[in-house]
């Protein structure tokens, strides 16, 4: 993937990926890429509902297993990936701005500033409020 652009292959990517985590019923309040003008570099930026409950270790495993499984195979590394609290200051923010229910929407937009944070680009799948009941029920330890 090139520094500055986020090319349609990695959006449908994405897109897939979080079709994948819903599913197996792991619950993704607020899922995004996010580019940074700092490090040139674009994340995938996911935030699972019990997050502080079991850790970004376990949600690690719980991705790099369904990667595997995907067919056809995921170009999305886990460099690429980013974990963060559904509690995330970005995330309560733009959750608050860009309510997009909870199916997986595609809305993109560049150089916002949200509750004081500079977005630089990004392209939003999902942002629930954090009262909302997210996608899923099933405990994430059955996904795997």
């Amino acid at each position: 993937m090139g520094p500055k652009f986020l090319v349609e292959t990695y959006v449908a990517m994405g897109r897939s990926l979080l079709e994948e985590l819903d599913k197996a019923g792991i619950s993704v309040p607020a899922a995004i890429w996010l580019y940074s003008s700092d490090s040139e570099e674009w994340a995938l930026v996911l935030a699972p509902e019990e997050y502080e409950k079991y850790g970004p270790a376990h949600f690690y495993g719980l991705l790099q297993d369904l990667l595997a499984r995907m067919n056809p195979p995921s170009s999305i590394s886990f460099l690429n990936i980013s974990l963060v609290s559904p509690r995330n200051s970005l995330i309560r923010a733009l959750a608050s701005a860009i309510p997009t229910g909870t199916g997986i929407a595609d809305i993109r937009f560049r150089k916002h500033i949200f509750d004081g944070i500079l977005v630089d680009d990004a392209v939003v799948y999902r942002m629930l409020p954090l009262a909302t009941t997210a996608i899923g029920s099933q405990q994430p330890s059955q996904a795997s």
